[in-house]
């Protein structure tokens, strides 16, 4: 692998200051507002993305830009949601939450400490960049945020984005939204990319896959106390976006690249598997067919569509990238939902369980990922994990808390039930009978 196209996409896809420096003589807002801009004019000219606006540009210090990013992490979600979300998380291995029920704290407080270079905030559209070191070196970072700024015009980000996500509704879909913002960095890196290149053109596939491996190792070793999720998600929109969207413009100009854009995947498999999108594929729509009220006073109160993405992290705890990537492999649709009911006891807190219903592409799919998501079940409730093919498709675990962990598969259906309080088991054979289907789930 070259070298310098290792130091070319890991400066920005590490998102890490490559050295401090001294802030330059003579930098002031006017003179880097209009390099800025010749920058945006040239890229907007290659990309065809015509009638393009200048674009507003502001120097931030250190903290300013912070501030900048830590208001552009704020969810559009509910404070109930954003906490149903990461209760549904926890339940399922994906998130640890501190003994108040939030988000872990010092997960928190690691990711305010990045220090960056620079960001594109679409909330106001302008373009930030740090005063204390040589924006002119920032090289493909900057060409990266240019990008998303010119396609902020030509696309607008939000609203496509908001089309792919049901935030504030407690019906989520973080799937469809993660796919879409694949192919919103995936587009972006691939301008700087070309950009930057003295040819204009991509590296050939081999160098651009050693170089994303290469970087995949930095990102695990930068973000080791991340939650699985996130990091998980940072991968795949960083990498696999960038993946997917080279692909496409490595054979084809860039108006077919808006075709990503016009008809944007439905799901990470799609990105993951870009010949699904040649067989005109969908997910199965699994939405309709779990309830939303289960015997005992069990009702939903917060919904997502998690994706492979969020399967293969989910397997993945054995430390067997290669077979968790498998078993997720065949996904056809999911559904999880967090249930609440009443408190027993007049001064308890709300019951809570999760149930997560999947469906495959065919039975042996089914079977694959019941083999593997039986271990799990058995790690998450403290109890031995059984071999891998030794469960006949239907499991149950008790934590030591008496909470019941269980799976259970029919043809290409499978339905896994998390940390149930004693006497909800009826809500897995509830799941499973409205959600099992008579034909495989369509995925190729």
């Amino acid at each position: 692998m070259a070298p310098a196209l290792c130091g070319l996409v890991a400066a920005v896809l590490s998102a890490h200051v490559i050295s401090p420096a001294v802030p330059p003589s003579g930098l002031v807002e006017a003179v880097v507002g209009r390099e800025v801009n010749a920058l945006a004019q040239t890229l907007a000219a290659r990309r065809g993305l015509h009638g393009a606006h200048p674009l507003a540009v502001g120097l931030r210090d250190r903290a300013g830009l912070r501030a900048a990013h830590e208001a552009l992490a704020v969810p559009l979600e509910s404070p109930q949601e954003a906490r149903d979300r990461a209760v549904l998380h926890d339940r399922l291995g994906l998130e640890v939450l501190d003994r108040a029920g939030h988000p872990n704290a010092e997960e928190d407080d690691a990711v305010a400490t990045v220090d960056l270079e620079g960001l594109y905030d679409p909330r106001h559209r302008e373009i930030l960049l740090g005063n204390w070191f040589p924006w002119e070196a920032g090289g493909l970072g900057l060409a990266r945020d240019v990008a998303v700024a010119l396609l902020d015009q030509r696309f607008g980000l939000e609203a496509w984005l908001a089309r792919g996500s049901r935030a504030g509704s407690g019906q989520a879909e973080s799937d469809a939204e993660l796919a879409r913002q694949a192919v919103l960095e995936g587009d972006a890196l691939v301008q700087a990319i070309e950009h930057l290149d003295p040819r204009g053109a991509l590296p050939p596939p081999r160098a651009l896959a050693d170089a994303a491996s290469e970087v995949r190792g930095m990102i695990l070793a930068e973000n080791a106390d991340a939650t699985p999720v996130e990091l998980e998600r940072r991968l795949f929109v960083e990498l696999d976006g960038l993946t997917f969207v080279a692909a496409v413009r490595a054979r084809a100009p860039w108006k077919v690249v808006d075709e990503l854009w016009n008809r944007p995947p439905l799901s990470t498999a799609e990105v993951l598997h870009p010949e699904l999108r040649a067989h005109g594929h969908r997910p199965d729509d699994v939405r309709a067919r779990v309830p939303d009220k289960l015997a005992g006073g069990w009702r939903a109160a917060y919904a997502d569509t998690l994706g492979e993405v969020a399967i293969r992290t989910f397997l993945d705890r054995f430390g067997d990238r290669y077979v968790a990537e498998r078993a997720a492999a065949g996904w056809g649709g999911d559904r999880v939902v967090l249930y609440r009911a009443p408190a027993v006891e007049p001064a308890g807190t709300p019951r809570e369980l999760v149930v997560w219903a999947t469906t495959w592409g065919d039975g042996g799919d089914a079977e694959d990922f019941a083999n593997e998501a039986t271990r799990v079940l058995a790690l998450l409730a403290g109890a031995p994990a059984p071999d891998r093919h030794a469960g006949p498709g239907r499991a149950r675990f008790v934590d030591p808390a008496g909470r019941l962990f269980a799976i259970e598969r029919r043809r290409a259906t499978v339905v896994m039930l998390f940390a149930a309080p004693p006497g909800a088991e009826g809500a897995l054979g509830t799941v499973l009978a409205s959600t099992a289907r008579t034909a495989a789930a369509g995925r190729r």
